[in-house]
């Protein structure tokens, strides 16, 4: 078990970290915390965030960025508390899911890019395309 003391916010214990697909931070923020959920950019995170989709070319931002059709590429790892809450989700209870679910639920809806992270064990199942429509067809 991994220790992190994260300042005037206590000290944290974290049982495992998981990979995170998709998410895109803001310009210069390299740590979210969201929920005691931490999330952390990837080495080279700006490879994988050039490598999504972007259907509008952007200068003046953190990276420039050019028009692409994209593919799902891992943006970061959240590390997760030692004791997770029950997803509020109504089917969360037949699921087992978990709060972080919540949370990359709120993600998904909000940055418009469908945010998900693996289990240990899951990554040997093939990431399929974005489903998103785009005018690349």
């Amino acid at each position: 078990m991994k220790e992190k003391n994260w300042g005037r916010q206590g000290l944290f214990k974290f049982m495992k970290e998981l990979p995170v697909y998709n998410l895109e931070f803001p310009a210069y923020i390299h740590i979210l915390n969201i929920a005691g959920y931490i999330f952390k950019r990837v080495v080279g995170y700006e490879n994988a965030f050039l490598g999504l989709q972007h259907i509008i070319e952007v200068s003046g931002s953190e990276f420039p960025i050019k028009l692409n059709t994209g593919t799902h590429q891992q943006t970061a790892t959240v590390e997760i508390p030692e004791e997770e809450e029950i997803a509020i989700l109504p089917w969360a209870k037949k699921s087992k899911f978990t709060k972080l679910q919540d949370v990359l639920l709120f993600l998904t809806l909000f940055t418009g890019r469908n945010v998900f992270a693996f289990n240990p064990g899951e990554e040997k199942y093939p990431l399929r395309p974005d489903p998103r429509g785009h005018f690349w067809g």
